[in-house]
């Protein structure tokens, strides 16, 4: 459920969600992802599997597997993204990741571009209804939401996400076009709600392209499936406004109980194959390595961050971590 892969991790997502403040039109993009990640050598069911970030150098132990994560999950094991989703709903619940889902949705304002949106888990937690306002010619606020753009590569998991926009609390609720890329087809959806007489036409009010500056970057789970997450966070990084511009990472990884830690160690290949996720990676290492290396001179100039704040919440043994990130001015 991730937009990066290959070694350069491009920002280049399969399909891509709008929500416009220009009268709450939601459309999708076909963007052709040019994916350089090799395939992934032929494993039977039992070969041992690694990941590459975890051993010094990529070199990988004899008899073990190098299994590098594209962004899509490896397997449901049968079940289809819905489920998956549904599946989820009592789990989050219970060890308090949908409260965390909450704050980081109630933190998202202004021009909001929220990456690896999956099944749009998120979606019901976002206050729409300022987005609603803001096309409705009201006055501006500045916590309000202006304009929201959701990212994944994932074409099942995007499926799943817009059935969720037309269930969206603003009496205009989005729409979702079928996507030109899809190889199933789908009923059409009904003709975006026009703008009012009040509302501000599309070319009075653009919104921000993927590669624009953005307030917030919202990144739930994501940075787990991913080939390289630096490069995920330098490119989130030059479409995010200086200064006052926050991503927001939602992440969860090594924990800070050494048993806990043991067991996600034991348990890793059989999670990855089933969600093509690494959940015993070291994020908080992984996220400040990248903050300290960012800004580095280079041909592209890529922006310095900087680690606003690193939180683990009590519960799952400190392997939930809430992580704030900025770029220097």
């Amino acid at each position: 459920m991730a937009v990066a892969h290959g070694p350069k991790a491009e920002l280049q997502p399969d399909l891509s969600l709008a929500l416009r403040s220009s009268g709450l039109h939601t459309s999708t993009a076909a963007l052709k992802a040019r994916s350089t990640t090799p395939p992934r050598p032929a494993q039977r069911r039992r070969d041992p599997l690694v990941d590459p970030l975890v051993v010094s150098n990529h070199n990988v132990p004899a008899g073990t597997c190098a299994a590098t994560p594209t962004g899509r999950p490896t397997s449901l094991a049968g079940i289809s993204a819905a489920e998956f989703d549904r599946e989820l709903d009592y789990e989050e619940s219970k060890t308090g990741v949908t409260k965390l889902r909450e704050k980081l949705a109630g933190r998202a304002v202004g021009h909001v571009l929220e990456v690896a949106v999956g099944t749009g888990r998120n979606f019901s937690l976002y206050d729409w209804d300022s987005l609603a306002a803001a096309t409705s010619g009201q006055e501006q606020r500045q916590q309000r939401l202006l304009s929201f753009t959701g990212l994944d590569i994932a074409k099942d998991m995007l499926d799943v996400a817009a059935t969720k926009l037309q269930k969206s609390p603003p009496s205009s609720a989005p729409t979702l076009p079928p996507s030109p890329s899809s190889a199933t087809p789908r009923a059409k959806s009904p003709p975006a709600p026009s703008n009012s007489s009040t509302a501000p036409s599309a070319s009075s009010r653009p919104t921000p392209s993927p590669s624009c500056p953005h307030h917030h970057h919202p990144l739930t789970f994501g940075l787990c499936s991913v080939s390289d997450p630096s490069a995920v966070l330098s490119n989130l990084a030059s479409a995010l406004v200086p200064g006052t511009g926050r991503i927001l990472l939602l992440e969860h990884g090594r924990g800070t109980w050494g048993i806990v830690n043991w067991w996600l160690d034991r348990h890793a290949p059989e999670h990855f194959r089933k969600y093509g996720c690494w959940w015993n990676r070291d994020l908080e290492r992984i996220v400040r390595d990248a903050a300290r290396t960012s800004g580095l001179p280079g041909p592209e100039g890529q922006p310095k961050i900087e680690v606003v704040r690193v939180e683990r919440p009590s519960y799952q043994g400190g392997t939930v971590l809430w992580i704030e990130l900025k770029v220097v001015e």
